[in-house]
């Protein structure tokens, strides 16, 4: 017949089994021998623990408790913040008329400008903007970088000329100045990705 060999003990049962054990030999021979003012001394010393100990748990736990509750105070503020924020100034319609600033400009220059060219204005402006985004896709790879880089800096430069060009007189430098903010923040990982220079 085959013996199941007995399953080890656990850490925590035997550490919990060996302090119950000095317990038990610390009440049946120490105990026992001591004066009635050292037992004394000594149950009031327990007692102090243990009331510090449940203090200490207690302190520790209305700490924690008051943290988590402001920091669930200051999400919720911060959420109901963020949703008002969205519902009154509509942050995608604002995105969109943005845009509208810098491509529609793009847009008319092209139509008053590609007579003679035989594509029609939508698909130059097509090309225009695949172009930019092939170039500003590979200024940012860390390898070669310094010729694309120099290539999404000149279409950029062109960009912002052509938002001049296209916008009506009294709004051209309004409309090339915020051109030419958006395409700064949009090479900035393009910049920021370049290796450093060796001397």
């Amino acid at each position: 017949m085959t013996t199941v060999p007995a399953k080890p003990e656990p850490t925590w049962y035997k550490s919990a089994r060996e302090f119950l054990d000095d317990v038990d030999r610390f009440v049946r021979i120490e105990w026992h021998g001591m004066s009635t003012p050292a037992k004394t001394t000594t149950v009031f010393g327990i007692t102090a623990a243990a009331f510090g100990t449940v203090a200490l748990v207690l302190g520790v736990g209305w700490a924690a408790a008051s943290l988590l509750g402001a920091l669930l105070g200051l999400a919720l503020r911060i959420g109901r913040g963020s949703v008002h924020w969205a519902q009154t100034t509509r942050p995608w319609e604002q995105a969109d008329r943005l845009m509208h600033v810098v491509s529609d400009p793009i847009t008319h220059y092209l139509a008053g400008h590609s007579a003679s060219i035989p594509f029609a204005p939508g698909t130059l402006f097509t090309g225009w903007w695949v172009a930019g985004v092939l170039l500003w896709v590979g200024a940012t790879r860390r390898t070669g970088l310094t010729g694309r880089a120099v290539a999404w800096s000149v279409w950029a430069t062109v960009t912002t000329a052509t938002v001049w060009a296209g916008t009506d007189p009294g709004s051209r430098w309004t409309a090339a100045g915020i051109a030419a903010l958006l395409l700064a923040l949009a090479s900035w990982p393009a910049y920021s990705s370049a290796p450093p220079a060796t001397s």
